[in-house]
């Protein structure tokens, strides 16, 4: 799959564009490429806000929608400087200062602890849009190309899996390591070779 990265920030308050990639959609029961979008949110804009309401009562339960969307919430809210990002995948692929919440299907609540590492808190798929339990997903690879987004911002990424081995193996696949010493923890570190290539290419494609 291949993935543009984009080092361009807007510095309005708004949705910025972060990198593209391509997932998988069903169509007439084949599943066919289209473009999708990883979009950095702002919890003080208003149309990011009105985006993460609709999706968090309109998604199906149970799920992490109303835990990231309440993070989300209160980060608007407080004065001081957060660190705690917020990102979603999306089929829209420009305006992203008008958040279509229809076409956001992935959502993940991040704390960027320094400039290139984070803890991948919570990261939730829309449910329709979820292959990993059931077979008749609207969507493939959106999670997938999610934790990519993410491993294109950071240079190391920790979290702590729900004790599930489709979820366990999931991140296995995406190159995480699972601690020793704690349970249900794992990182991951970008390699030397892409480290490298973000110091010297603004647009890199996979």
């Amino acid at each position: 799959m291949r993935t543009e990265f984009n080092t361009y920030h807007n510095t309005g308050f708004e949705g910025t564009l972060i990198s593209r990639s391509v997932i998988k959609m069903l169509d007439r029961n084949n599943f066919k490429d289209v473009r999708a979008s990883f979009v950095l949110l702002d919890p003080k804009c208003k149309d990011d806000c009105d985006a993460m309401n609709v999706i968090a009562n309109k998604w199906e339960k149970p799920s992490f929608t109303n835990v990231i969307v309440t993070s989300f919430e209160w980060s608007g809210m407080i004065k001081r400087k957060s660190n705690m990002r917020y990102y979603v995948m999306t089929t829209q692929t420009d305006k992203f200062e008008k958040l279509d919440s229809e076409r956001i299907l992935g959502i993940g609540e991040i704390e960027e602890t320094k400039p290139d590492k984070a803890i991948l808190h919570h990261l939730q798929v829309k449910p329709s849009a979820q292959n990993l339990y059931k077979e008749n997903s609207e969507y493939k690879h959106v999670g997938i190309q999610f934790v990519r987004g993410l491993q294109n911002v950071y240079n190391k990424i920790g979290l702590t899996s729900v004790r599930d081995d489709k979820v366990r193996n999931f991140y296995r696949y995406l190159g995480f390591r699972e601690s020793f010493w704690v349970a249900d923890r794992f990182s991951w570190s970008a390699g030397i070779f892409e480290r490298i290539k973000r110091l010297f290419v603004k647009n890199i494609q996979y």
